[in-house]
């Protein structure tokens, strides 16, 4: 699996991320299955950056206009995000 696409956008990401750490051994969101629902019913894809490599995380943060995520090391991709970019740090 390539960790990206897991949402309603499918594909690499797409215009609107959600780099979920569902996945991750700590500091997850408690309520990560309800976040996720309504992102993804407004349009964001859900990706999983520590299952990506890095050609995937930086196409992700490229191609992204708005990412929503957790505070931490997951964000620091946002230096691959054009000017401009929507960022909401949870």
């Amino acid at each position: 699996a390539d960790g990206l696409g897991r949402g309603a956008a499918g594909g690499g990401g797409g215009e609107r991320i959600y780099v979920s750490r569902a996945r991750a051994r700590r500091r997850r969101v408690t309520n990560e299955a309800a976040l996720r629902a309504a992102l993804e019913a407004r349009g964001f894809a859900t990706v999983f950056f520590e299952e990506t490599g890095w050609a995937g995380q930086i196409a992700a943060c490229r191609a992204a206009k708005v990412v929503v995520g957790t505070h931490g090391a997951g964000l620091a991709n946002l230096v691959f995000c054009a000017p401009g970019t929507r960022v909401v740090e949870l």
